[in-house]
This record gives structure tokens, sequence and C-alpha cells, in this order.
């Protein structure tokens, strides 16, 4: 039987019951997010969706659509790409080595995009959120931080692992403002951005890492 797609990162090779197996919950603040950030008119991406990964490991497919407008420099190709995404090859790659199964990752940890976006200049280039301006990204907040806390609430999420000083940052500030008492913890990884500076060896800091954290247990 084809696996039956959920979400981004939820599957299952059986039917299922789904307010027994995924929090319905979960998947309308998904929708809400989606819905509001369709406002501003940008596209959306799945969070580390290297092809290879995705297909072959989290068994995700399904069709992808494309945006209004699609620049000619980088079409979308859905799971006819063939270009790696070198940070989602290393992410994935690691929970693959330590998991084995998808399975194993999921008992303990789940994936969640903060901001399900993607910008690119007229050349195809990438534009990060960090080359905008605060002013520019206040607007964005307003939608992302909301739900990202509501998400943590009803996954009673005890520990947060921010990819990337971006998510560090954002998940602190969304803490202190809407669950200042909250005693989450918020531990940091370097992104596997191979345009991230100081990035060399990125899975072998990822794992020494998560040592120190005292996660690898949960993992292997």
């Amino acid at each position: 039987m084809e696996p039956e797609v959920m979400s981004s990162f939820f599957y299952q090779e059986k039917p299922c019951n789904k307010n027994l197996d995924l929090c319905n919950e979960f998947l309308d603040l998904i929708d809400e997010l989606n819905n509001n950030l369709e406002q501003l008119h940008l596209p959306k991406k799945v969070p580390f969706g290297e092809i290879e990964s995705v297909r072959n490991w989290l068994h995700i497919t399904g069709p992808v659509g494309k945006p209004p407008k699609e620049l000619h420099s980088r079409r979308v190709e859905g799971f006819n790409c063939s270009r790696s995404e070198i940070s989602g090859a290393r992410f994935w790659g690691l929970f693959k080595k330590l998991c084995g199964k998808p399975e194993n990752f999921f008992r303990s940890s789940f994936v969640y995009n903060y901001l399900p976006q993607q910008w690119m200049r007229s050349n195809g280039a990438n534009v990060t959120p960090g080359e905008f301006s605060a002013l520019d990204m206040t607007a964005l907040f307003d939608i992302c931080d909301p739900t990202f806390i509501k998400v943590l609430e009803i996954y009673e999420v005890e520990i947060i692992i921010a990819i990337g000083k971006f998510c560090e940052k954002r998940a602190q500030k969304a803490l202190k403002k809407y669950l200042p008492e909250s005693k989450i913890q918020i531990l940091y990884l370097p992104h596997p951005s191979p345009r991230a500076v100081n990035n060399t060896n990125w899975e072998e800091k990822a794992l020494e890492s998560l040592k120190n954290f005292n996660l690898l247990q949960y993992y292997t």
C-alpha cells in the first residue's frame, strides 16, 4: 500500500484514524499559518526538502504545486528535481545514520519550520531572512510566533533544538513574549547550509553537540 501523506513529515503505511495517530490541531495550525502567509504572496517550501531523503528515507510522495509566478531560472520541478539540497542531505543523512528508520526519529522528535517560505532574487539566488531589515520582518514574526507557540503547547515540547542562529533567536524571543514562565530548553545546532560561517565538518559538530546535550540516547 502506498504511504498516505499526512503532512510534510508524517505518514502512515496503513489506514489510520487521524484523530488517534496524528494531532489534527497541528494540521489546522499549519493550514492557518500557510493561509496567513499566503497574504504575502510568497511561495512555501518543505524544510530540509532534499529529494533523495524525502522520497527514499521519509517515503513521502505526492504532487508539488507551482507558485503563480515562477522564476525561469528556478523552476519548481517537485520530485523530478535532479539537484541535491545540501542542507537536507546533511540533516536527514545524519539522522538516517543514527536512527536507521524514520519512525525511530519521530518517536521523540519532529521537525517544525518556523518560517515555511523561500525568497529568491531575479537570478534565482536565495535570499535568507538575515538579509532583511528588522522592520521588514515584523509582519512575518507577528504571523509565525503565535503559531510556533501553539505548536509547542499542543505537543508539550520540553526541548527545542534550534537549527541555526535565526531559529535560536526567534525561539528565545517568542518564548519570552508569549510563554515567559516556560521551562522549555532552547539548544543550538549550527545550520547545515554550506553558506553558514565556520560550517566545515557539520555532521561531526552536530554529533558532538547532541552528545553534550545528552540527546543521542533518543536517536541511537
